[in-house]
């Protein structure tokens, strides 16, 4: 059956053109374009997201800030609200932290006495803010017990 195809392509060889080498690409030494482009979109993708990051930190740093000035005229169920919608947008931009002590906090706004132990809670934000690892959300929470009991 070799035999065949052989004859039928007129004696050429059956060897496939794409597998002989021929350089295609006239390569500049100490340049490598390519790879070049992808490093610097990889690092500009990396400090846009530092930067959006930064953003939200900031913008939720306001919220809190401004419910720490109002803390005394909002009631418990406004203070819930406000704080569950920081631990939403905490928990969808992957700060751990600051979810946590704004779950815990939104908790707490619905219990007896919600008035200290909010101000307990959000003495802890700024930490929960600059917070870079899981670990510092377990360790923000512990702070928190400690102070409330």
């Amino acid at each position: 059956m070799l035999e065949t195809k052989k004859a039928a392509l007129g004696g050429r060889s059956t060897r496939c053109p794409m597998t002989a080498r021929v350089a295609f690409v006239k390569l500049k030494p100490g340049c490598n374009r390519p790879l070049t482009i992808v490093r610097e979109a990889s690092a500009t993708k990396g400090m846009v997201m530092a930067d959006s990051l930064n953003i939200v930190r900031r913008q939720l740093g306001e919220r809190i800030a401004e419910i720490q000035t109002k803390a005394a005229r909002l009631s418990p169920l406004d203070i819930h609200e406000q704080m569950d919608a920081i631990r939403d947008v905490a928990a969808r931009n992957g700060l751990a932290a600051l979810e946590g002590l704004a779950r815990c906090t939104a908790q707490l706004a619905l219990l007896p006495g919600h008035r200290v132990t909010m101000r307990c809670c959000l003495e802890h934000v700024d930490e929960a803010l600059d917070s870079r690892s899981e670990a510092d959300r377990a360790t923000i929470l512990a702070a928190l017990a400690a102070r409330l009991n």
